[in-house]
């Protein structure tokens, strides 16, 4: 090798340390500053630990909740487990003395409790109103085979099948009601529902204390409870009108009222035409109310009596009277003095529940054919529904 060459080689070796130094010195000098500035944070986190003016949140102080039943803490565990919560990466000694050492407090969102309440609530509902009835039945010692609740049913009402009344159909009503204007005979439809119900059991089934706090809808319905006279005249009508609509509902202030209140009047459902509590809706539905108003003079009472008249005009009707409001029951003798007053055929009553004692008069007294007519005024008058 010539000693130029090798000079050469030297040199690049003597390159090639300094430059490693250089870049050793320049890590050793941020690892030096890293090394600073922690110490630093760390001084600064440990003064503000014994600072009089910062608490951490290991500290703070959190309400006394007393300890629940043992069967309300199992009925209130989660339907699922948290998901374990993970400490960030690389964190650094500020993150780590910043780190709370309370347990997460996990906010479980209310229409999450709300729907696991009503589950509960169902399935225990459902429970008792089924397998814990059957279970009453079945004799001790012994228990029943593979069969469910359904078929144990079915095989039941086999044995009462022969009890099933029948409803009068709308299109029956219809025809009855047609014929009616051609001859000129009286003929009433009136409807049960809840208000009704609960009207004509107030204070002989349930007190109306009880009523007012539970079902105050029933006052806004035209009868302020007690009212004794209004329930008997209510209880009368019901007994002479042509069709009653009952519900179908078997919830308990449908017909689960509905038969207590019957046997409490003597009102026998077996000689009755009861059709439904929905009938004057079937009746706009299927096409029959057009039919039967057209070429008539039609009488409209209500409070929406002037919006529902437009609206019939528009189609037609003869709009031949209006009692364009009904305050209550006390308002009924009022109402009949100016039906009385005007010609018409048909009248269609939607007054709350004094439209069934309104209905049945205007058939009884004036002779008239007339339709409790309810809700289904709105309905017309605000394009809700057509017929």
């Amino acid at each position: 090798m010539s000693p130029a060459t090798a000079s050469s080689q030297r040199q690049r070796r003597t390159a090639v340390k300094e430059k490693g130094f250089r870049k050793k010195r320049r890590v050793m000098k941020r690892v030096s500053k890293r090394s600073k500035g922690d110490k630093h944070a760390h001084n600064r986190l440990r003064s503000r630990k014994h600072s009089p003016h910062t608490r951490r949140s290991s500290n703070l102080k959190r309400p006394h909740t007393p300890p629940l039943p043992e069967s309300a803490a199992i009925d209130l565990l989660p339907d699922h487990t948290p998901s374990t919560v993970h400490e960030p990466s690389h964190s650094s000694l500020t993150d780590k003395e910043n780190l709370s050492t309370e347990p997460a407090n996990v906010q479980v969102e209310p229409k999450i409790e709300t729907e696991k309440t009503y589950r509960k609530v169902y399935m225990k509902g459902k429970y008792d109103g089924g397998e814990a009835l059957l279970q009453q039945l079945i004799p001790e010692h012994l228990i029943l085979p593979d069969i469910s609740l359904d078929h144990i049913i079915s095989l039941g009402f086999e044995q009462v099948k022969h009890l099933l009344l029948p409803l009068t159909d709308p299109f029956a009503i219809f025809v009855d009601m047609k014929q009616a204007l051609l001859e000129g005979r009286p003929l009433s439809v009136v409807r049960l529902g809840d208000g009704e119900l609960l009207a004509l059991a107030h204070d002989r089934l349930i007190p109306s204390q009880e009523i007012r706090d539970h079902s105050p809808f029933v006052a806004t319905s035209g009868m302020s409870l007690p009212d004794y006279a209004g329930r008997e005249a209510l209880a009368e009508s019901v007994r002479r009108a042509t069709y009653v609509g009952i519900p179908i509902s078997r919830l308990p202030y449908f017909q689960g009222l509905l038969y207590p209140v019957c046997r409490e009047y003597g009102l026998s459902l077996q000689h009755m035409r009861i059709t439904y509590s929905t009938v004057n809706y079937l009746i706009a539905q299927l096409g029959y109310l057009q039919q039967l108003l057209q070429g008539r003079n039609v009488l409209l009472i209500g409070n929406v009596a002037q919006q529902l008249g437009k609206v019939l005009s528009k189609r037609g009707v003869i709009i031949s009277g209006m009692i364009a409001s009904v305050s209550g029951m006390k308002d009924i003798p009022r109402v009949m003095r100016e039906a009385a007053s005007i010609t018409f055929d048909i009248a269609l009553v939607s007054a709350g529940i004094p439209a069934v004692i309104i209905a049945e008069r205007i058939a009884s007294e004036l002779g008239k054919v007339a339709l409790d007519f309810g809700h289904l005024a709105n309905r017309l008058a605000e394009g809700e529904m057509s017929f």
